[in-house]
């Protein structure tokens, strides 16, 4: 009678261990399943995150190639346009005038690197210092020379040159051979780096 029951209480055991098993396995996979399809979503979503990024980047990179290829041509756009009208008589009151727009123009569309380029081919075809006595040929007051930067590679001979009204904020004369008088005249001069090395500083 004993081992009858000591049976039957195995029995009993092994059928409620398959039960439990039977019923854990598909919970089990079911749970697999949910964490398996999250960490797929999870991996989808950051893969997603990463491809935007990239795509922004991307685009960020590409504006920043058409601006400055923008820069480029219309550096070149005004050297061109410049060189034909040195071809003729300079000394005309218009061709004057229309040099003078360009050059305005075509800062007002530049950063500082090639403002430099610009401001440099100017001053070694003296187009823009002159001698006492002598009229300028082009007129840089009220340009736009935000941001240049004339601190390197030689010393900038900018004698004579008028910028009244025009803005240098950020600029950089430490090497330029120009006076503090000169560029006092200027509409802004916020952080611009002065002649003898030290920062304006507004009063």
């Amino acid at each position: 009678m004993d081992n009858k029951k000591k049976k039957s209480g195995i029995q009993i055991f092994f059928d409620c261990a398959q039960l439990i098993i039977a019923l854990f396995i598909p919970l089990a996979i079911i749970a697999y399943t949910v964490m398996q399809n999250n960490t797929e979503i999870s991996i989808a979503q950051e893969n997603r995150k990463q491809d935007l990024k990239i795509a922004d980047e991307r685009h960020e990179q590409e504006i920043i190639l058409s601006t400055d290829e923008q820069e480029e041509a219309a550096l070149v756009r005004y050297f061109d346009s410049l060189g034909k009208l040195l071809e003729k008589d300079m000394k005309l009151m218009n061709r004057t005038s229309i040099a003078r727009f360009k050059t305005l123009t075509a800062l007002a569309q530049l950063k500082s690197k090639r403002k430099g380029y610009l401001i440099r081919a100017l001053i070694e075809n003296k187009l823009i210092t002159m001698n006492p006595g002598e009229n300028l040929i082009i007129d840089l007051s009220l340009a736009d020379l935000t941001g240049l930067d004339l601190s390197t590679n030689m010393l900038t001979l900018l004698k004579g040159a008028n910028f009244r009204n025009s803005s240098f904020d950020g600029s950089d004369f430490s090497q330029a051979n120009i006076t503090y008088q000169e560029l006092i005249v200027a509409r802004s001069l916020q952080n611009v780096v002065l002649p003898n090395g030290t920062i304006f500083q507004s009063t």
